[in-house]
């Protein structure tokens, strides 16, 4: 169970683009190293909640709700993607349970991937 406010676990992070990434997998916490424009995509399986029949996902930049979106339970998938310019770091990245409840994932090998690429300018 994921409780509301809780940051969404990822078991590995795939590409680390060089020291500009760092993972906290304890957590679930990407800390970005390097300013600059920054281009996240996520997707999750939801496999539902004890009471809420919508869920929802927020993407969060030190601790601010940068976007989210939502879903209903019966859909099961919820992604999003979002470009982020950072000027100040390190800046930690969530994906947060937003819903208002617990949330549960399906008992799967891949519930949650998030990829992120630093754009050179």
């Amino acid at each position: 169970m994921i409780d509301d406010g809780d940051p969404i676990p990822f078991n590995q992070l795939i590409d680390s683009n060089g020291t500009y990434v760092t993972f906290n997998a304890s957590t679930g916490e990407l800390t970005l190293q390097q300013p600059g424009s920054y281009y996240v995509n996520w997707w999750a399986a939801v496999g539902g909640s004890p009471i809420a029949t919508t869920f929802s996902l927020a993407l969060q930049v030190n601790g601010v709700v940068h976007s989210n979106s939502s879903s209903t339970i019966n859909s099961e998938q919820i992604s999003g993607s979002d470009f982020l310019t950072i000027t100040t770091t390190p800046a930690v990245i969530t994906l947060n349970n937003v819903t208002g409840n617990q949330i549960f994932f399906f008992d799967l090998l891949a519930t949650a991937n998030l990829s992120i690429i630093y754009l050179e300018v």
